[in-house]
């Protein structure tokens, strides 16, 4: 696999650095940065209908591990993201050897890098598939940007990674509010039949995540509901006010992020301890090029 990318100047870009780039700490002793936290936020979109896309189902701030089977309201979809991106940091801390050192925003970019990607080992870039575990541990800073800048996929998302680990810019983020909007929008625009499933058409379960999820955000009947879709979306709601429904059950229940993802942490330290020492050694050898994280 790779571990060098074609070179990048950086300089061309303006950047509007807001958090330290300069002072590097052991990455075990990092949090996600409110900028980092924004910044991920921004790349997903408010879906309160579990829907597939790329291969996978996601459902609120892109969710890719549970099912809220009664969809979820932008507050709800919100509270799962906190989760999802502390389970993130949480990964990162675990995976690399614990006298590694990096950045805040280099942390940031490892943090998103792992949200989106579920994987801190390779990446696949326009040149071959890249060791981005060895490229981080044992290159550059700048190296490892140039490999963001080099990919294949996602490539929007990977560029403005590239220039957060690099530069320090984060770009504007969006508001909750605008997100929340746009996935009202989304709702309305793709209901009833236009939801993306692994199925041929979208799901019974779609449409009653979707109206459930719209009345109990604006409280109005989305554009072609029968008089039996209203009474048993008003029935829903009825128990989700009582108490009786939870629709955060499965974040709340043993198939939460942070238990299936201990497995992950665990087997990924495991790995990454098994490769640490052969890369402390090119690590010692080349201290001049790992010194900027």
């Amino acid at each position: 696999m790779l571990i060098v990318a074609p070179t990048v100047d950086f300089s061309i870009f303006t950047a509007s650095t807001t958090v330290d780039t300069t002072t590097k700490a052991l990455v075990t002793s990092f949090a996600l940065s409110t900028y980092g936290k924004s910044f991920i936020l921004s790349q997903t979109r408010y879906r309160p209908v579990r829907i597939y896309q790329n291969g996978t189902y996601q459902q609120g701030y892109y969710n890719t591990t549970l099912n809220f089977e009664y969809g979820l309201t932008a507050t709800e979809a919100y509270r799962v993201f906190e989760q999802d991106v502390a389970d993130a940091a949480i990964f990162v801390k675990n995976f690399y050897p614990d006298t590694t050192k990096c950045t805040q925003n280099q942390f940031d970019t490892l943090v998103s890098l792992y949200f989106f990607e579920k994987n801190l080992q390779t990446l696949l870039g326009n040149s071959g598939t890249y060791d981005i575990q060895t490229a981080f541990l044992s290159g550059t800073a700048e190296n490892f940007a140039n490999i963001l800048m080099d990919t294949s996929t996602n490539r929007q998302r990977h560029f403005k990674e590239a220039k957060i680990f690099a530069l320090g810019e984060y770009g504007d983020a969006l508001s909750t509010a605008w997100l929340r909007n746009e996935g009202i929008q989304y709702i309305r625009a793709n209901y009833p039949d236009n939801f993306p499933s692994s199925a041929s058409s979208p799901t019974t379960e779609q449409k009653r995540q979707a109206r459930l999820s719209y009345y109990r955000e604006v409280q109005l009947w989305l554009s072609g509901m029968t008089e039996l879709e209203k009474q048993d979306t008003t029935n829903l709601y009825d128990q989700v006010v009582a108490g009786t429904i939870d629709p955060l059950k499965a974040l709340k229940s043993g198939t939460s992020n942070t238990s299936s993802r201990t497995t992950s942490i665990t087997s990924a330290t495991t790995s990454t301890s098994s490769t640490s020492s052969s890369s402390s050694s090119s690590t010692s050898s080349s201290s001049s090029s790992s010194s900027s994280y």
